[in-house]
Order: structure tokens, then sequence, then C-alpha cells
């Protein structure tokens, strides 16, 4: 008798929450709000990058430094500073961004992890979209349900769960 009281103490609750689809609506204005705010900085952006071999002795690193500003269309981004190591067969060799060596599957791996960050030409701001998935057109992609309400100094906090549409190209059934 005690665990149908409770579970009829708890119908109401649950009947009081939000749809999830308002809640999700109001995190994605508030992503293109702060993207809109994040276009109007100078950003000095830093990178390491590290690639180890499956030994875990470490293969190649690098840092760089960019200053990324805002364009009417997108960004611009400029490398300020570069230095690096990789393995050879004689030791570590140290460069930078003067004697940048680009040869190599390994150089290839840093390069592109260095450029998967951004997106210049569509991004308002320089950061990669799917880096935000919260924003209107990454929600497209996920179906959501709202599991609890809990809250958290003062504040109201929804635990939401997010599965995506598709997998491989293929629409998940649910």
């Amino acid at each position: 008798m005690t665990a149908l009281l409770l579970f009829l103490a708890a119908v109401p609750a649950l009947a009081q929450l939000p749809d999830v689809r308002d809640i999700m609506q109001k995190v994605a204005s508030n992503q293109a709000k702060t993207q809109d705010a994040r276009a109007q900085f100078l950003y000095h952006e830093k990178q390491s990058v590290r690639l180890h071999r499956t030994n875990g002795k470490l293969m190649r690193e690098e840092f760089r430094e960019y200053n990324v500003t805002p364009t009417p269309r997108g960004i611009h981004r400029e490398l300020i500073a570069m230095q690096g190591r990789y393995l050879s067969k004689a030791g570590y060799v140290i460069y930078d961004e003067h004697q940048h060596e680009a040869d190599g599957i390994d150089a290839g791996l840093v390069e592109g992890f260095s450029e998967d960050f951004h997106d210049e030409r569509n991004s308002r701001d320089g950061i990669d979209d799917d880096l935000f998935p919260l924003t209107y057109h990454q929600q497209l992609k996920y179906e959501f349900r709202l599991i609890d309400k809990e809250t958290d100094r003062g504040r109201s906090v929804y635990r939401i769960a997010f599965d995506p549409k598709e997998r491989y190209g293929w629409r998940v059934k649910r």
C-alpha cells in the first residue's frame, strides 16, 4: 500500500514538468545569444595536440597559438606561433612555424586535428558548431526526453535524456 501511495503522490509532480520541446527551445535561444556575443570578441587561442604510438611513446606534439577575429561572414584566424617536435630515428626533432615539416601521416593527423576545431565558413564566432550540440540546428538531429526536475541553488534544473535520430546514416527505430 505504501508503494502505491508514493506513486500516486509522484504523479502530480510529474504532471507539472514542462514540455521538453519548450526547454530545448530555450536552450537553443541561449546558445544563439552566446554565439552572437562571442562574435564580438578577439580570441587568443592556444592549442596542444599530441600523438602517441600504441606503446605509449610520444610520436609528435605541436603547440599553436592563434589570433581569431570576427568578420561579417565568419572569422579570420591567424597563426602567430607554433612549435613542436617529432620522433625520428635519431631522437626528437624540434621545429617551429618556419621549419614546419608537414611530411608523414603523423604530421597530417596533427594538422587535421588542429583544423577540426574551426569552421571558418559556417561559424559566426570561429568555434565549430559541432562543439556546441545544443544549438537549434544540432537539436534537430536528436530526440529528447524529460526525465526529472531538480533544484540546484534555488534554480530549476531538468534532467534530459537524448538519443540521435540517425546512427551511421540509418534511422534509429524506437
